[in-house]
């Protein structure tokens, strides 16, 4: 949304008479049908049902869904296509044009076509879906419900089997023989222990500014009880970039806050019952960030000296890189280590070279710059609101916890790989879909906010 239309007059939102029928959704708004294809796919990619259940699996679901809500949506349109007042769908275009122009002049490009395009093409239309379709305020409620929601499910899935079975799921070597046991993802849930940590740090924020706002006690309870279960297990996980990642949320949330002091205290309280739950091992590995002389602190420097060989392997190809999806190609080849780059920033240094990593950190600022928009535009226009108006403290508290998860994911993604992820997308998605609602609310909030729930 441009500067100039936060001073727009905001029309007050007319409550329709008792007993009137619904009103239809917005204009432009995509089929019901459509959306909640769109929330299937979601569940059917964050719960991976596909290794859940094999029989479905064969039926190569996620690429079914992902053709079928494409095909419905250009069968849907039937006007000119929603502009993108933020540049951030230009950007990624651009991205895309340039990953395909690229093919025949990186070192891979074999690799590119099989296995590159099609991981990454998977991940990318979850941004496209969430434009287009998270167009309304109960979509944007049942959209972050379901997202986050499945992310709570991830984890207190191999918590409860921790707490029942024993279960640990990956362990660390720490040396001379000893290995520490870490918690990972359920059986059926591919994702190792820092992966888990990312998707309990997805979680928190959401957690802290949705349902912690919400003044109903049970409610406030239960995600109290949330927290802590998903903080315990970050714990467990015995990831490091899991804890610099929670300080990040933290200091966030303390920055964004009106109660800071308060929230300090709960935090230095959280503190000393988190590290008063760690075995010795556990906090050896976490004081391993910080001090050498610790039993993990061999994997810390290991750590460091990987990316110095990702920075040598991506200088010997500078500009246009070794191709899409090839890092663990490129490092296998080039540096003798079969495993993907686990720096986001220089993975796309790797893949794609200096020119398609200037495009990634334009759009990654693209989706920064959506938020901060937002916020100003929900600071003007919530003079002119009523105080207790439901929908617009949802906005508020919606752009705050997708802000911080923001600044999360920048700092987590020095220690994690993530261009052919879909998590990024989904949240550039977001970020769209709230600035494009705010321009709406502006225009008609009537329209916006009366849209029944799809």
């Amino acid at each position: 949304m441009s500067r100039s239309s936060a001073a727009r007059p905001v029309r007050q939102a007319v409550a329709p008479p008792a007993g009137a029928p619904a009103a239809e959704p917005a204009s432009g708004s995509s089929p019901v049908a459509v959306y909640r294809l769109y929330l299937g796919l979601i569940v059917m990619t964050l719960l991976n049902i596909p290794s859940r259940f094999p029989v479905v699996g064969m039926l190569r679901p996620t690429l079914v869904l992902v053709a079928l809500i494409s095909g419905l949506i250009l069968l849907a349109r039937s006007g000119p296509e929603r502009k993108d007042l933020s540049g951030t769908t230009r950007l990624l275009n651009a991205l895309i044009v340039y990953i395909v122009i690229s093919v025949p002049f990186v070192a891979w490009p074999g690799s590119v076509v099989k296995h590159g395009l099609d991981v990454f093409i998977k991940a990318v239309v979850f941004f496209y879906f969430t434009v287009q379709l998270v167009d309304t305020l109960p979509r944007l409620r049942s959209f972050v419900v379901v997202v986050f929601g499945c992310q709570v499910l991830r984890v207190l899935e191999p918590l409860f089997l921790h707490l029942t079975t024993g279960y640990w799921g990956s362990y660390a070597d720490m040396g001379d023989g000893y290995v520490l046991e870490r918690l990972a993802g359920a059986p059926d849930d591919i994702v190792n222990p820092n992966g888990l940590a990312f998707v309990i740090l997805t979680a928190l924020p959401f957690l802290y500014y949705l349902i912690g706002g919400s003044r109903r006690t049970i409610i406030r309870l239960a995600s109290i009880g949330l927290i802590a279960a998903l903080l315990y297990a970050l714990v467990l996980t015995g990831s490091r970039s899991g804890m610099v990642g929670l300080l990040v949320v933290v200091a966030a949330i303390i920055y964004r806050s009106r109660r800071r002091t308060a929230i300090l205290v709960v935090a230095a309280i959280a503190s000393v019952l988190l590290v008063s739950v760690m075995t010795p091992d556990m906090r050896d590995r976490y004081l391993s960030l910080t001090e050498g002389d610790t039993r993990n602190a061999a994997t810390t420097k290991g750590r460091i000296e990987h990316m110095l060989d990702e920075v040598q392997v991506a200088s010997r190809r500078p500009f246009v890189g070794h191709g899409l999806g090839t890092s663990q190609e490129a490092l296998a080849n080039e540096a003798g280590r079969y495993q993907p780059s686990h720096n986001l920033y220089l993975e796309v240094m790797i893949e794609l070279g200096m020119v398609g990593l200037v495009i990634y950190l334009m759009f990654l600022a693209s989706v920064f710059r959506n938020l901060q928009e937002v916020r100003a535009s929900i600071t003007a226009l919530g003079r002119q609101r009523e105080p207790e108006n439901g929908d617009w403290q949802f906005y508020e508290r919606c752009t705050g916890a997708t802000l911080v998860l923001v600044l999360m994911c920048l700092v987590f993604s020095i220690a994690s790989y993530g261009l052919s992820e879909f998590y990024w997308y989904l949240l550039a998605g977001l970020s769209v879909a709230l600035r494009n609602l705010l321009a709406a609310e502006t225009r008609s909030p009537a329209a916006v906010a009366q849209t029944p729930a799809s």
